[in-house]
């Protein structure tokens, strides 16, 4: 689960996501035999980059019903060396 005594690093979790003919999550409609992919990345505070994972794969659950689209299962995350600010950047 997430980090929420504060011990833990900041991760971002990208999630991959498809929506399929007539399930578009854009503007214009799908075709048969289209698809569309959506990347979504999201940040937690964990304790591990395996625990930001599950989190994160917990809501992309949600946020798949929500959206009417499909969680493909792939999940990458990235440890944030500092905690996220306004406008922060990474060197790598």
């Amino acid at each position: 689960m997430a980090d929420v005594d504060g011990s833990g690093d900041w991760y971002a979790v990208r999630c991959i996501f498809v929506s399929r003919e007539n399930h578009s999550p854009g503007s214009r409609r799908l075709e048969p035999g289209e698809a569309a992919y959506e990347e979504r990345i999201t940040l937690w505070h964990a304790a591990s980059a395996e625990a930001a994972i599950a989190v994160a794969e917990a809501e992309a659950e949600e946020y798949a019903d929500v959206v009417e689209c499909e969680y493909t299962g792939l999940a990458q995350s990235y440890l944030c060396e500092d905690a996220p600010a306004q406008g922060s950047r990474s060197s790598r």
